[in-house]
């Protein structure tokens, strides 16, 4: 891992590292510099030893002709994902922040176009689709001689989401070997999302991210679960997703054609500038 960091830290860039409820992430802007994202970058960007630390890397370009700002999210080992609603939290406070002048943010990743805006609280919502319970596919996977009933969902990423009677029981790292030993449903990975039904309005859930680990918390799994939670005719709009790193609000019922809206903190660590 030494060699590779020498070998790719050879840029000067700034960055911003960002957190949303203990989900942190480095956040490159390239409206204010030139710098060549690569895989390898990003694996050692993300490094908790050899490199910044982060869960993901968040790169800003410039807007285009419609105002809309190009973004790329890349996982901790590289992998270019479509969709992250903390992190894109975290980008829309970074550029209400950082020289963007109108109240509503938009933006368009790998899989989505979506926009975001401050509330009077400080806390920052984003779009993240439209709420589609007919797009949840049941979906049972088998693992050491169990077979468990989950809900399958994509938000932009690919979610696996179950449900337990306590998050805090749960074995999230036998999670990767049940995830490997249904690699077939899965041919681009997925997200494992175990939740805990609270209340008609609040559920508390733990994440297993692709590419990732287990996170603190994650915005578009949040979404999911609380997708899947209504589904099963547990809970109803606004639902509170308890996290480890946190809670946020997601929203689907008063808002025009069903738009699923995450809402929640997006707070800044520290600024640095990274030298070979």
């Amino acid at each position: 891992m030494s060699s590779e960091g020498e070998k790719v830290m050879t840029q000067k860039m700034v960055f911003t590292k960002m957190q949303a409820m203990g989900n942190d992430f480095v956040v490159l802007d390239l409206r204010r510099q030139q710098v060549v994202v690569t895989r390898s970058l990003c694996r050692v960007l993300a490094h908790r030893h050899y490199g910044v630390g982060c869960d993901q890397i968040l790169v800003i370009n410039q807007k285009d002709r419609n105002s809309i700002y190009p973004i790329r999210i890349f996982n901790a080992d590289g992998s270019e994902v479509g969709q992250c609603g903390n992190g894109m939290r975290c980008v829309v406070r970074y550029i209400l922040d950082h020289g963007h002048m109108e109240p509503t943010v938009k933006l368009q990743t790998m899989s989505a176009t979506m926009q975001g805006w401050r509330r009077s609280s400080g806390e920052i919502s984003v779009e993240m689709g439209i709420f589609a319970p007919q797009n949840i596919q049941p979906l049972v996977c088998t693992w050491n001689e169990q077979t468990i009933q989950g809900y399958f969902i994509d938000i932009g990423n690919p979610h696996w989401v179950y449900r337990v009677e306590d998050v805090t029981r749960v074995d999230i790292h036998a999670l990767e070997e049940l995830k490997k030993a249904n690699s077939q449903h899965f041919p681009h990975g997925v997200n494992i999302e175990c939740i805990q039904i609270d209340s008609d309005q609040e559920i508390s859930i733990r994440i297993l991210e692709r590419g990732v680990g287990e996170t603190m918390a994650c915005g578009s799994g949040a979404c999911a679960s609380a997708m899947v939670s209504y589904f099963l005719s547990k809970t109803k709009s606004p639902c509170v997703v308890k996290m480890r790193g946190g809670r946020v609000q997601v929203c689907w019922d008063m808002y025009q054609q069903q738009t699923l809206v995450l809402t929640g903190p997006a707070r800044y660590v520290f600024q640095g500038t990274l030298l070979s």
